[in-house]
């Protein structure tokens, strides 16, 4: 069992009421999306600026923090699952001028928030942008570098989909099934 005490910033989740989710849009493959829950043994959420070198730093975040939950397992793709999913929504997200000066930046700076949870025999992955457009899978050419990956989101996953929060913009979700413990 992985370590928590009232040092680990990354134990179990503060005493508050979970935020009620509700999906309004079916899911790829018909299943509901998991509710995290008080009793959620971890949990993580990240704000991170809308720009390219975020997903950099995603990945890093990930990949140390289920090293922390004690699940090499499902690291390999739960980083890539996390990439596909935020350059999703930095795409999504307004752009950054060219040559944007400091106070461009400051000033008109968009965030995308990736939150990770360790559920029963599940990892649930959620980014959320302020973009209300959903993603649309499409089919690339064999020539084309971008366009594949909701393809592999679909394929890692136990299931994937799009909810939009009260507040505005959306959340995908996916969800990776981890091995049981040893």
């Amino acid at each position: 069992m992985p370590p928590s005490g009232p040092l680990d910033p990354y134990g179990p989740p503060p005493a508050h009421p979970p935020s009620p989710y509700t999906p309004t849009s079916t899911p790829s493959r018909q299943t509901p999306i998991p509710t995290p829950t008080l009793h959620d043994r971890y949990r993580s959420c990240i704000a991170l600026p809308a720009i390219p070198t975020s997903v950099a730093t995603a990945r890093i975040h990930t990949r140390d923090l289920l090293t922390r939950w004690h699940l090499p397992t499902a690291i390999d793709d739960a980083v890539l699952v996390v990439a596909e999913l935020l350059t999703n929504a930095i795409k999504a997200t307004a752009s950054i001028p060219p040559q944007a000066t400091y106070p461009d930046l400051y000033d008109h700076l968009e965030v995308v928030c990736l939150s990770l949870y360790h559920l029963p025999g599940e990892l649930l992955i959620e980014v959320w942008d302020p973009n209300r457009e959903p993603p649309l899978p499409r089919t690339a050419t064999p020539d084309e570098e971008t366009g594949r990956g909701l393809l592999l989101v679909n394929s890692l996953t136990l299931a994937w989909g799009t909810h939009w929060p009260p507040l505005g913009g959306k959340t995908i979700w996916a969800t990776l099934t981890l091995d049981p413990p040893n």
